[in-house]
């Protein structure tokens, strides 16, 4: 463990109680099928997630990344049920979540409130937390997490970088509502928004892995890749139930097949894989470095 101190944070103790006997956090990559994930595993009866999939608790305690602030929690509520038909409601299920997200909204956010998220699961073996930003932690930010549970476990993702990165920007300019500029951009334009810090640090597989592997035992973190997940899904979804020790169950081909938070349909253009090539070699090379063999998919290798 590396001697790297916590960041500073009023709210965070690294020295406070245990909160859980099982976590499990799935933090990123971005735009490598944790929501795919996510939704696969929300059908197993030892994994509970919150009615939100990302919590991001860790990443507002120690990252610039603020998703948990009070007015960035109202309106993901106001999102949430913008669109309720109330014809069509289940009225007993709204009400369950009015509650957890009452619970959601409350303060401070510390420990406590990121243990009330999972005050309603019903004998589930782990809690879940597929929390993207977390990837970002530093080393020495894990030594908090760490002593939050008895058993934690961490899975993160890795992609083809070209391909993940245009869904990336694709799915950045959906969000914010710009999807039109999708038609438009030049290379300069998509220069210029990839390498945004927000944006840009998610293509830093190294840096990432880097510090998951020296922040946490061997047996508290799996490194995957997105192309053998999707090539054999029901074999990796064994091999990640013998890694979380949690039991065995045969999982809807439908639901394996269904593809969730897809990024616009709109194709790469032909100059866009040249514009980071020198970064994206750099990368594979580092990753070879620390040991991986990367799929023959990848486009930059």
């Amino acid at each position: 463990m590396s001697g790297q101190q916590p960041s500073q944070n009023s709210n965070a103790s690294p020295n406070g109680p245990v909160l859980f006997d099982n976590l499990f956090l799935g933090v990123g990559a971005q735009k490598t099928g944790t929501t795919w994930l996510y939704s696969v595993l929300t059908g197993h009866p030892d994994i509970y997630f919150s009615p939100e999939k990302e919590l991001h608790y860790f990443a507002h305690l120690y990252t610039d990344e603020k998703r948990l602030a009070a007015e960035a929690r109202l309106l993901r509520v106001k999102q949430k049920f913008s669109n309720l038909d109330p014809a069509r409601a289940n009225l007993g299920a709204i009400k369950t979540q009015l509650r957890w997200y009452s619970d959601y909204l409350s303060d401070p956010v510390d420990d406590a409130w990121y243990a009330r998220m999972f005050a309603r699961r019903r004998g589930q073996k782990f809690c879940a937390d597929f929390s993207n930003l977390n990837c970002h932690l530093a080393e020495g930010d894990w030594k908090h997490v760490r002593t939050r549970t008895r058993n934690l476990k961490v899975i993160y993702i890795m992609r083809d970088p070209v391909q993940r990165l245009w869904s990336h920007l694709k799915f950045f300019l959906q969000f914010s509502g710009n999807s039109k500029a999708l038609d438009r951009l030049t290379d300069i334009e998509c220069l210029e928004l990839a390498k945004r810090p927000y944006i840009w640090r998610s293509c830093e597989y190294s840096k990432a892995v880097s510090t998951l592997r020296n922040a946490l035992a061997q047996d508290e973190l799996r490194i995957a890749f997105y192309e053998d997940i999707h090539a054999e899904p029901e074999k990796w979804l064994f091999e990640l139930e013998c890694f979380l020790n949690v039991k065995h169950i045969v999982y809807p081909r439908e639901r394996l097949k269904k593809r969730v938070n897809v990024s616009s349909a709109h194709g790469m253009p032909s100059f866009f894989p040249h514009l980071f090539s020198a970064e994206f070699r750099r990368e594979c090379a580092a990753l070879r470095d620390l040991g991986f063999t990367l799929p023959q998919q990848w486009t930059c290798t």
